[in-house]
């Protein structure tokens, strides 16, 4: 008979997600992911999120599409007003397994919480635009390393994601969607994204192409 092997936490990634608003309102929420592997796999029963100081206890639920251990957090499931009141606490990975041992596989903390607002020049507005149009925006120097991600979505009452383009340069100012949007009303948002997977989203600027 096989020796009980003990649960391994593959990789792990925190990350605070700020969102902004109108009229100007910021929402924080922090996303955890970890991916743990055991020799006998049936042989974890749970998994989830541990800090004593703030008297956390959640479980992270089994994604079958990402195999990871997820969850997302608003500031409320974390017992917290502001997200600052979880820096530089340890988020601990618990593993039940089968037989109710538990083990602590690893733990990790919040690096950024990025607030500062990419500031977005045009199209703005429900200005109107051809059907490629050209997104810019001001030049952002947070003082870390990062990419943007810009989106385009439909500005109705459940926006759809139209486009998306990933790892965008620190260095871009604007960027051209590789396609042609049909007429209607639009939206379009940057995230900025450090190297920990902490992010910040631009409010909304909208659009229409006519």
């Amino acid at each position: 008979s096989f020796l009980n092997a003990n649960p391994q936490l593959d990789s792990l990634s925190i990350y605070t997600i700020v969102e902004n608003r109108y009229p100007d309102i910021q929402r924080y929420r922090l996303q955890i992911n970890a991916k743990i592997s055991d020799a006998e796999i049936n042989d974890i029963q749970l998994v989830y999120v541990n800090n004593n100081n703030l008297k956390i206890n959640s479980q992270l639920i089994y994604n079958n599409a990402t195999r990871f251990y997820e969850r997302l957090f608003e500031l409320s499931d974390l017992n917290i007003a502001s997200m600052d009141e979880a820096i530089g606490e340890n988020f601990n990975i618990i593993v039940r397994d089968q037989s109710s041992k538990l083990f602590n596989v690893g733990s990790s903390t919040i690096k950024r919480i990025i607030r500062q607002e990419v500031v977005i020049e045009s199209p703005i507005d429900r200005s109107t635009t051809t059907s490629k149009p050209t997104l810019k925006w001001k030049r952002y120097l947070p003082g870390f390393n990062f990419k943007y991600l810009i989106q385009i979505y439909t500005d109705e009452v459940s926006p759809i994601l139209i486009w998306q383009k990933e790892n965008v340069s620190k260095d871009e100012i604007e960027i051209t969607p590789n396609i042609n949007l049909p007429i209607g009303d639009y939206f379009w948002v940057i995230w900025v994204i450090d190297d920990f997977g902490d992010r910040c989203r631009t409010k909304p600027a909208t659009f229409t192409v006519k």
